[in-house]
């Protein structure tokens, strides 16, 4: 139990080193876009356009891909070895581009439908807008996914801060893209760097699951393969399940859409300091706990249910302190993080 324990506590503070790092930088970088763009319509829009290439981070990255793979293949690379295990990434890897491929097509096709449905409020103007910002940054959908599963392969093999860190990657050259180019090229500076900074974070974690001897490269898919189809019979559960936890920033979406122009943004500001904590604690803790779950699982079930008494004990010791300071001194957070530049008074008091 102590040793479990301890292994878990060890990787779960791997992980949030690597993703202090990043979340750090992706605070700069709202601090950044706050500066430049404030509360406003064209932020609005560029938001609700993110929103749509988004949800795949959301339900994989961060949700049903390593919920689903990551146990897979832990079991697998113990049971079996690595070159079944090895079988099963390249396969899903297939598996994965085609079916992120077929969704950045459809994405952009239907672009000007998706935009209706998650702003029905918007201005024509801040649509058209928001419809050219979606087609530009939806392939960020297919990059993402290809770091989703890598981010799971290294995890389960024992590496925890390439993953965690490779966000920050991304979100350096997110931040050094829009002090470059916002002044010439105003939102469409944001679409950009989303793009090439999801570039960064999937060539990084693929480059790194080579260096482990699990590359990810295709594999025609083989209908026998017993653990691929457990993969897809554990992933549309999950993915449908978290489909529904992405309803709330879905609906402030639509809602914000019918207010003064502004709304989206400010909700936006809101839900990225409260994010802070969850993004650096919860899923770290969640992420480095699931290999050694699995592996668990195949000991015991007592070992896998002393695994979790021990990860929500963690969770809870670092988040609930957390959170109170996030609510007792929510005025003077968003003052000290964003009142500078566009962001003005009205988007301060709006978004504490």
């Amino acid at each position: 139990m102590a040793s479990s324990g301890s292994r878990m506590v060890r990787h779960s503070l791997r992980m949030m080193a690597g993703t202090f790092l990043s979340r750090i930088l992706g605070l700069v970088r709202e601090i950044l876009v706050a500066a430049f763009f404030g509360a406003s319509g064209h932020l609005d829009a560029f938001l609700v356009a993110y929103t749509l290439a988004n949800l795949s981070r959301r339900l994989l990255a961060e949700g049903a891909l390593s919920a689903a793979f990551v146990p897979v293949f832990s079991q697998s690379l113990e049971r079996d070895g690595a070159e079944k295990a090895r079988k099963l990434v390249r396969q899903t890897f297939t598996v994965l581009l085609v079916a992120a491929g077929l969704l950045v097509v459809l994405g952009i096709a239907f672009a000007p439908w998706l935009v209706t449905i998650l702003a029905p409020g918007f201005s024509a103007e801040n649509a058209r807008q928001a419809v050219s910002l979606t087609r530009t940054m939806f392939p960020f959908m297919l990059f993402i996914s290809v770091a989703a599963l890598a981010m799971g392969v290294l995890n389960s093999m024992g590496c925890f801060f390439v993953p965690a860190f490779a966000p920050a990657v991304s979100n350096g050259v997110f931040i050094l893209l829009v002090l470059i180019l916002a002044p010439k090229m105003g939102i469409k500076s944001l679409a950009l760097a989303v793009l090439v900074g999801g570039a960064a974070q999937c060539a990084l974690q693929w480059c790194w699951t080579k260096k482990y001897g699990m590359p990810l490269t295709p594999a025609l898919p083989d209908a026998d393969n017993e653990e691929l189809k457990k993969v897809l019979k554990l992933f549309f559960p999950y993915a449908a399940g978290l489909s529904i936890n992405q309803l709330i920033p879905v609906l402030s979406r639509v809602l914000g859409s019918f207010l003064q122009e502004g709304s989206i943004s400010v909700l936006n500001y809101a839900d990225r300091i409260l994010q802070l904590p969850l993004g650096l604690f919860v899923v770290a803790i969640s992420q480095a706990i699931l290999p050694l779950l699995a592996r668990q699982l195949l000991v015991s079930e007592d070992a896998y249910r002393r695994g979790i008494e021990d990860a929500l004990r963690f969770a809870m010791f670092i988040v609930l302190p957390v959170t109170a300071g996030l609510v007792i001194f929510s005025d003077e957070i968003v003052h000290l993080l964003f009142v500078r530049g566009a962001f003005g008074e009205w988007a301060w008091h709006a978004t504490s």
